[in-house]
C-alpha cells in the first residue's frame, strides 16, 4: 500500500500529537507531589486513526466510524455517503451548541460555520455575530428544536450533532453528521481528542499540535511561578436556590485546577459532567474553599456576595463567601472559548494565586465581591 506525501505528513503529525499528549501534559508536575497527572482515557470515542490509502478513519463520540476523504477522491468501500466526510468542509452546521463553534473558531476555522443554535445576541465570536447579521450564518433554532427544513436549504458539508434523538434524525438526512458530545467522562483527554478530530477534519493537524504546545507552555510557566506555594482550596459549582451541582474531579476543569496550584475539593467526586450532590456533602467537602467558581443558572446575575447568600443561605458556611475568600462567576464568553484554553488556564492561575499573577486581567471570569 502506498501513501501520498500529504498522508505521510498527517501520519507523522498525529504520532507527534499522541507523544505530546502522553509525555507532555500527562507528565506535568512530576517534580512536585501536589500535582497529579492527567490521565489518558483512550476509551471515550473521538479518535483519529492513521490514514489509509485515500482516506482517514475517525470515530465520533457515539462510537461510529466515519471516513475523512479529500475532495475529488472516491468514496471508500464500506462507507455510506452519510459516513463519508469530504475534507476540508466548507459549510459546517454546529447543531451541538457553543462549545464546538468556540473550538473551531479558536483553531482558525470559524468562517466555515454556516448554521448555529444560538441567536446573535448570545455570540461573542465576531465571525459568527457578523455572519448572523449579514445572513452568511443562519440561526436554526435550539439544539432540541432544530428547524430541519431550514437546515436542508443550507446544504452543509458536515453537521456537528448533539446526539440523542436529534442526532438520530440528523443521520437520516443527506449529509454526514458526527456526534461531538460523549456521555463518558468529559476529562481533558476527551477534550484534546476533539481538538485532534477537528484538526484532522480541516486537514490542519499542525494546529492540534500547536494547541497542545501552547497549553503545555502555559501550565509549565504557571507551575514554575507557583513553585512551592500552598495550593489554594477551590470548588467549581452550579448553585441553585435549594440544590448544588459540582464539577467532578475527573472533569477537565478539576484536572486543570489541580495542575496549576489548586487543591480541588471535589477531586474524589466522579461523574460524566456536573454532578448533583446533597447539601451535606457539598458543605462537608467544600466548606474550606478559599475560592469558589460559579456557573450562573440561566441569566442569573449576582452583583455581590450578599446577593449570592440571599439566593442560597447555606453558602454562608463556605469560607469563600467570607471576608477572606473569593468568588468568581463564569462569563458567557467562556463557553465559546475552548480554542483559547491556554488563556483560560492563565486566568485561572491568577484567580488561584493573585499574589503571584497580579497583572492578569479577567475576560472569562468576573469576581463577585
Amino acid at each position: 500500500m502506498s501513501f501520498s506525501r500529504g498522508q505521510k505528513q498527517l501520519a507523522a503529525i498525529l504520532l507527534t500529537v499522541a507523544v505530546l499528549a502522553f509525555l507532555g501534559l500527562a507528565s506535568r508536575g512530576r517534580n512536585s507531589s501536589k500535582y497529579r497527572s492527567l490521565k489518558q482515557d483512550t476509551s471515550a470515542g473521538l479518535f483519529v486513526r492513521l490514514p489509509q490509502k485515500n482516506y482517514t478513519e475517525i470515530t465520533d463520540a457515539a462510537g461510529r466510524t466515519l471516513a475523512l476523504v479529500p475532495a475529488g477522491s472516491p468514496r471508500p468501500e464500506g462507507f455510506s455517503p452519510v459516513r463519508t466526510i469530504r475534507i476540508p468542509p466548507r459549510r459546517v452546521v454546529a447543531a451541538a451548541g457553543q462549545f464546538d463553534v468556540g473550538l473551531i473558531s479558536g483553531l482558525g476555522f470559524g468562517r466555515s460555520v454556516i448554521g448555529v443554535t444560538e441567536k446573535k445576541e448570545k455570540w461573542h465570536l465576531s465571525e459568527i455575530k457578523e455572519g448572523l447579521e449579514s445572513g452568511r450564518v443562519t440561526f436554526l433554532g435550539s439544539e432540541t428544536a432544530l428547524d430541519y427544513e431550514r437546515l436542508r436549504t443550507l446544504e452543509p458539508d458536515l453537521i456537528l450533532s448533539p446526539g440523542g434523538r436529534a442526532g438520530t434524525f440528523l443521520e437520516q438526512l443527506d449529509w454526514p453528521a458526527i456526534q461531538t458530545y460523549t456521555p463518558k467522562i468529559n476529562d481533558l483527554t476527551v477534550r484534546l481528542k476533539f481538538v485532534d478530530l477537528m484538526a484532522a477534519i480541516f486537514q490542519r493537524p499542525e494546529v492540534a499540535a500547536s494547541f497542545r504546545q501552547n497549553l503545555t507552555a502555559a501550565v509549565d510557566e504557571i507551575q514554575r511561578k507557583v513553585g512551592s506555594a500552598e495550593p489554594t482550596p477551590v470548588m467549581w459549582v452550579y448553585v441553585g436556590s435549594r440544590n448544588f451541582y459540582v464539577e467532578p474531579g475527573n472533569n477537565w476543569v478539576g484536572e486543570i485546577v489541580s495542575q496549576i496550584g489548586g487543591d480541588y475539593l471535589f477531586s474524589k467526586t466522579l461523574g460524566d459532567s456536573t454532578v448533583p450532590v446533597t447539601t451535606e456533602y457539598f458543605l462537608d467537602q467544600g466548606s474550606r474553599a478559599v475560592v469558589m467558581i460559579v456557573y450562573p443558572f440561566s441569566e442569573q446575575v449576582f452583583p455581590d456576595k450578599k446577593a449570592l447568600l440571599k439566593f442560597n443561605s447555606y453558602l454562608q458556611k463556605i469560607e469563600a463567601l467570607g471576608t477572606g475568600g473569593r468568588v468568581y462567576a463564569v462569563n458567557s464568553i467562556f463557553y465559546q472559548s475552548f480554542g483559547r484554553l491556554d488563556e483560560i488556564v492563565r486566568e485561572l492561575a491568577a484567580i488561584l494565586h493573585p499574589e503571584i499573577f497580579a497583572n492578569q486581567k479577567l475576560l472569562f471570569f468576573r469576581e463577585i465581591k
